[in-house]
């Protein structure tokens, strides 16, 4: 493995090596090569850094989220902070390349409306979509951004981010779309609350009226939830031919699926 880290480990002149940003780069390749973790140990190895000062280039980038540590066997990962920032260097053309293929069977299955959003820095957007060549209105905008307060996506992806994240998403004001949008935040908190307990998402009328949408989240590892997956309808047919139930147990296997595919795809070497 010392081979492997040493090789992957960006060459730079050495008059750059000194530099804390040069350094703490290597570090990052160094962890970035594994896929099982690496000790601080290997990480001081591959970097040629007194284990001193790759303990401090470590601790600091741990704290930024640009790594983390596993507990159970004290080695380093790649950080959710910059997991996240890779998979939205991917893009939402290449999201869409994803996620076609399932959002694409779901909709031959259902029917319906099927997209899938992502978290970028502080908004929920929609970044993928499957639809019917003939619906009677539009649904989904694309690019479209979804409110932590009045869409089912914004509900499942927002209800598993920190409470600091949170906070600053109900510090802004609300925006009353439509008569059924909830816009007292206490009452939003215990929303998101009953998200994380139940793992979907419901929207009924309250971002668009006479539309109903229904969300799970993506789990993706390291990264936590930043994508979900959903489907949206017109509220008087929506459930007429298949249950929520239905609907919840489908979303929730093609999130594995599609989890799966973006992890691999975001840290591809």
């Amino acid at each position: 493995m010392e081979n492997d880290l040493e090789q992957n480990i960006a060459k730079t002149p050495k008059d750059a090596a000194s530099m804390p940003l040069t350094r703490a780069a290597q570090v990052v390749d160094a962890v970035a090569a594994t896929k099982e973790g690496v000790t601080l140990k290997k990480i001081s190895e591959a970097v040629g850094l007194p284990a001193s000062t790759a303990h401090r280039i470590v601790n600091s980038l741990v704290a930024i989220g640009y790594l983390a540590m596993s507990e159970s066997d004290k080695t380093y990962h790649l950080g959710r902070r910059l997991v996240r920032v890779m998979h939205v260097a991917f893009g939402a053309r290449n999201v869409q390349a994803v996620a076609d293929p399932i959002l694409s069977r779901l909709l031959r299955q259902f029917g319906q409306v099927f997209y899938v959003n992502q978290l970028i820095v502080d908004k929920v957007r929609l970044v993928a979509f499957a639809m019917p060549e003939v619906t009677e209105r539009a649904l989904i905008v694309p690019g479209e951004y979804s409110p932590i307060h009045a869409t089912a996506s914004g509900k499942a992806i927002f209800a598993f981010q920190e409470e600091s994240a949170i906070d600053q998403q109900l510090a802004k004001p609300l925006k009353k779309y439509l008569p059924n949008t909830i816009i007292d935040p206490m009452v939003v908190r215990e929303e998101l609350e009953r998200v994380r307990a139940q793992g979907y998402a419901l929207s009924h009328s309250e971002f668009e009226l006479g539309v109903t949408a229904l969300a799970v989240p993506i789990d993706i590892p390291y990264a936590g939830v930043m994508f979900s997956i959903g489907v949206t309808g017109l509220e008087q047919q929506i459930f007429d031919q298949y249950p929520i139930e239905t609907y919840v147990a489908e979303l929730r296997d093609a999130a594995l699926e599609l989890r799966a595919s973006l992890a691999s795809l975001a840290v591809a070497k």
